[in-house]
């Protein structure tokens, strides 16, 4: 008899720690290639990650932000 899996429905919080799991993981796989990769290709391959890493501090002081309005 087979059993059917419990659902589970993330959490918001969970959904953006998955999220960014992948988002490692996926960059993480791509980096450990890049250096096969044509040299302008790997140029813009560091260019995606700087983007990428200026956008996560941009979005850590948006949430610092919201919580420290909230902070009593």
């Amino acid at each position: 008899m087979s059993e059917r899996p419990i659902e589970y429905e993330a959490s918001p919080f969970e959904n953006v720690v998955l999220a960014l799991a992948r988002l490692q993981l996926n960059a993480g796989l791509i980096d450990a290639i890049a250096f096969n990769f044509p040299e302008e290709v790997q140029r813009n391959w560091e260019e995606k990650l700087e983007l990428l890493c200026q956008k996560c501090y941009a979005e850590i002081e948006e949430i610092q932000s919201f919580a420290e309005a909230y902070d009593h």
